[in-house]
């Protein structure tokens, strides 16, 4: 006896959902899906497997993506040489903060590369999918960081000038008891929907 597993992947939208919004795509294209495991924040796991065993006790380590040579180790076609990719200690040359330090450079503003440069190669420009999965992959990243900074940061957000909650609480309407941690994201998210309602007031107003 013999089982053999096909399993099949496909996307369909859930019952009572705004298919405006969360519509099916409808050509071809490069695309990531990142699973929520346990209802828990959780973030991929991406498992480092040195050559020689120099790690005491393991032969493999979990980084996160926002390690300096995760791009390098992952897309070795698109960076030859071995150059380290984003990491916190990049600084802006040009730009200083109100004590006289040097900024932080982004993850979002380390995007240049997808541009072309004269003094560079367009190795990365001219990989075809590879370049496209790639270009997912980065703003993932970026993507991650702003969804894991958010909720730790709702206070400086002023989340609770947010209607919700505070309805719910007033009108009684709902058992308090079952509802959770209400978590806002805020227009400046690409996506959410209060930059979806942020564009149609801004479109309106235009009109």
């Amino acid at each position: 006896m013999q089982i053999i597993l096909n399993p099949r992947m496909e996307l369909l939208i859930t019952k009572g959902f705004d298919q405006r919004h969360y519509n099916l795509p409808t050509t071809n294209e490069v695309a990531m899906i990142i699973p929520v495991q346990y209802q828990e924040a959780s973030c991929r796991d991406i498992i480092q497997a040195p050559r020689y065993n120099t790690i005491e006790g393991t032969m493999f380590r979990t980084i996160t993506s926002s390690y300096a040579t995760y791009t390098t180790l992952h897309y070795v076609l698109l960076f030859p040489f071995g150059e380290p990719g984003w990491n916190w200690a990049l600084r802006l040359q040009h730009s200083q903060t109100r004590d006289g330090l040097p900024k932080r450079l982004s993850q979002r503003q380390y995007q240049f590369r997808l541009h072309s440069r004269l003094l560079e190669p367009t190795t990365l420009i001219l990989a075809s999918r590879l370049f496209q999965q790639y270009v997912v992959d980065a703003w993932l990243v970026v993507d991650q960081a702003t969804l894991e900074w958010i909720p730790m940061n709702q206070a400086s957000l002023r989340s609770d000038l947010y209607n919700g909650l505070a309805d719910a609480i007033v009108e009684d309407a709902v058992d308090i008891s079952a509802l959770g941690g209400r978590i806002v994201l805020p227009s400046s998210f690409l996506g959410s929907d209060r930059f979806i309602q942020q564009l149609f007031q801004d479109s309106i107003a235009i009109v």
